[in-house]
């Protein structure tokens, strides 16, 4: 209901934090910290996500840490296992937006631009960045990774369609 009357109003909802944070030790935006839930428990636990799913929300959110029974490397904003798993076994074909990505727990050591890059690759669509000065160069950066290949010229463009449709309700 929550979804449906949200984007009734025009305002796109968007479901959070994918595939669900239950049980982190520290705050993942201050402590580079990972998830250990089983994957059964995850996957009992995501049923939320598969009801926003059916009622059409138009966004998701993935989470801000490594979810060890997916992907135990990347947080779940930059791995290709979490995106997967939307798309796939949760048949989600909106925005999937990322956290924010100079959280510590998603950098995990690499620069704001590292982290931004494997986040587009890995299936986000629309890149969540707190304001200010260095977003300039952040978006060139990103921008010269797509002219040098290091993100597929299609991988961007399916992001760009994604944002696109979403601003307009589609």
């Amino acid at each position: 209901a929550f979804v449906k009357g949200v984007q009734s109003a025009g305002v796109t909802a968007v479901t959070k934090h994918f595939p669900g944070f239950n049980d982190l030790e520290h705050d993942p935006a201050l402590v580079d910290v990972s998830l250990h839930t089983p994957l059964d428990r995850l996957l009992h636990n995501a049923l939320p996500f598969k009801a926003a799913i059916a009622a059409g929300t138009r966004a998701v959110m993935t989470g801000p840490a490594p979810v060890a029974a997916i992907d135990q490397e990347n947080a779940a904003s930059t791995s290709p296992a979490v995106m997967t798993m939307l798309r796939d076994a949760f048949g989600f074909k909106g925005l999937i937006v990322s956290d924010d990505l100079d959280a510590p727990a998603t950098m995990r050591g690499r620069s704001l631009l590292e982290t931004a890059i494997s986040a587009v690759n890995a299936g986000a669509d629309l890149l969540l960045v707190g304001g200010g000065l260095h977003l300039e160069a952040l978006c060139d950066g990103i921008a010269a990774a797509a002219r040098s290949g290091r993100i597929p010229p299609d991988r961007l463009a399916e992001a760009a369609m994604r944002v696109r449709r979403n601003a307009v309700g589609l």
